[in-house]
């Protein structure tokens, strides 16, 4: 029988969590040395590496997942397993989603959010009999480790092991206080809280609940809007832009965006630029946006006036090769087969093609191999004379939170640099410099994952780094309401 024939006898059977061990162990083993393979035959970085940690992670996590997995005996201990592997790579583009999630959840009744770089209360079950902390109080330690650490050596390990970047903690701030069965977990006794400057202990009270339960008490309130253009007052709008992989309809909404925004630009004294929400997509989203705002001709101008000394190499591989092939008839439903990104992948294929028979590993973006040199190019002040005039002189109010990634940071690194763009909100996530994923299925079924097929060099933004706001908000970014006011009111720049 297969690995995964093994896996659907255990779900048949309906006892994932005591099926016998020798069959958890090899099915384990079979995930991570696909893993292990999988990267190894089409990643970037293991055949060009400047990044040290990725390969010694690559070979150290494998081998001790593979220990590890002698000793498991459960669902959850697969799940954690290879899950602990794909995290320790810290990278958003390599993500990995389970397939089978547990119906029940362990927590202590307290919802932990982060807000700005402390971890709050935001909801506590009235249905605990044990004494609750105060709305927004601060946590500050449980039994003695203080609130980071316990992010740090037990929530993120499992999860996306980079303690430095903060959109990983927003996101994993709720188990804190909360077990799903992912990572090796402590069920603390005490936790101390700081409210109006003053420290309190509390004696936790542990509940075993239904995930549904859990989740309808605790989902966050933010839902990422819809693509929208509004009239805020005379000569000022605020247009939603919550991500870069619209659906047919939703291509229709942006083309007609960017057409009113074209329309009022030489009138309007300012635009907010919401892209709350938004985790990336097809970065020509964001170019068509910055176009619409500023013209064409001021964008094609700055983007060349301010190009570096970056460039990208893909990964030369078959499996690489038929997905970047499958996806063209996708790219030219999008953009059309006479646009930039049609002919540039149709030739990337040609070339990627070419080098794998000639047995070159690597290839350059635009058809050089990795040898060849980034070209001269002008100084930044010789070609910034050339520019034409902005379509706008309005003020641009640029607001992100900690979902911004990916594609939604190539918008951020465009927009930060054009005239009277002010950045406010929530510090952004950050990305590795592999891009351009293809997904991927584990043996077992237990799971998919994305993997990257290229790899940056030289790029301005570094591995990992986020955008921090020059007015950073100091609320809850989801309050749509309150963000405005404070935005239009409070904040740096009123609206009324």
């Amino acid at each position: 029988m297969s690995i995964k024939g093994l896996f659907l006898a255990a779900t048949t059977l309906g006892s994932f969590q005591t099926f016998a061990d020798s069959v958890w162990t090899p099915v384990i083993q079979h995930d991570l040395t696909h893993i292990y393979t999988t990267v190894k035959d089409n990643h970037p970085e293991y055949v060009d590496t400047q990044n040290d940690y990725f390969r010694q992670w690559l070979e150290q996590g494998y081998q001790q997942g593979l220990k590890n997995a002698e000793a498991a005996e459960s669902l959850n201990d697969a799940m954690t397993l290879i899950s602990t592997y794909v995290a320790g790579f810290a990278d958003g583009h390599f993500f990995l989603h389970l397939n089978y999630q547990p119906k029940t959840i362990k927590w202590a009744g307290i919802q932990i959010r982060r807000f700005g770089y402390d971890y709050r209360v935001d909801y506590t079950d009235s249905s605990f009999s044990a004494s609750m902390p105060a709305h927004r109080a601060r946590l500050v330690s449980c039994d003695g480790q203080l609130a980071e650490d316990i992010m740090n050596n037990e929530v993120l390990k499992a999860r996306f092991n980079a303690p430095d970047l903060n959109s990983a903690k927003v996101r994993y701030a709720p188990m804190l206080l909360a077990d799903d069965g992912l990572g090796q977990r402590t069920y603390f006794s005490h936790c101390r809280f700081e409210h109006n400057e003053k420290n309190r202990d509390y004696t936790l009270e542990w509940k075993t609940v239904l995930v549904s339960d859990y989740t309808q008490k605790t989902t966050s309130p933010f839902t990422p809007p819809d693509y929208s253009f509004t009239i805020v007052a005379r000569d000022k709008y605020w247009i939603t832009l919550p991500g870069f992989s619209p659906d047919n309809n939703e291509k229709d909404t942006l083309r007609s965006i960017f057409k009113k925004i074209a329309a009022v630009r030489t009138t309007a004294s300012h635009f907010v630029v919401d892209v709350r929400g938004n985790g990336g997509g097809n970065s020509q989203w964001g170019v068509e946006a910055a176009k619409a705002l500023y013209g064409d001709a001021f964008i094609e101008k700055y983007q060349q006036a301010h190009s570096d000394e970056s460039y990208a190499l893909w990964r030369v591989s078959n499996d690489n090769i038929q997905y970047l092939h499958n996806a063209l008839p996708g790219i030219e439903e999008q953009f059309g087969k006479a646009s930039e990104a049609y002919t540039a992948f149709t030739a990337l294929v040609a070339n990627m093609k070419r080098t794998l028979e000639q047995g070159d590993k690597l290839i350059r973006q635009g058809g050089e191999t990795s040898s060849v040199q980034s070209a001269s190019i002008k100084s930044s002040a010789e070609a910034s004379s050339t520019l034409p005039a902005a379509a706008t002189q309005a003020k641009i109010l640029f607001v992100t939170d900690s979902r911004c990634g990916s594609a939604c940071l190539d918008f951020v690194d465009l927009m930060l640099g054009l005239p009277n763009v002010v950045h406010v909100g929530h510090e952004t996530s950050a990305d590795t410099v592999y891009t351009d994923v293809r997904p991927g299925q584990l043996p077992s079924g237990l799971g998919r994952y994305s993997l990257a097929q290229k790899v940056y060099r030289d790029r301005p933004r570094k591995h990992n780094e986020s955008y921090v706001p020059t007015h950073f908000y100091p609320g809850d970014i989801g309050n749509a309401d309150r963000l405005k006011q404070w935005l239009f009111e409070e904040g740096v720049e009123p609206l009324q």
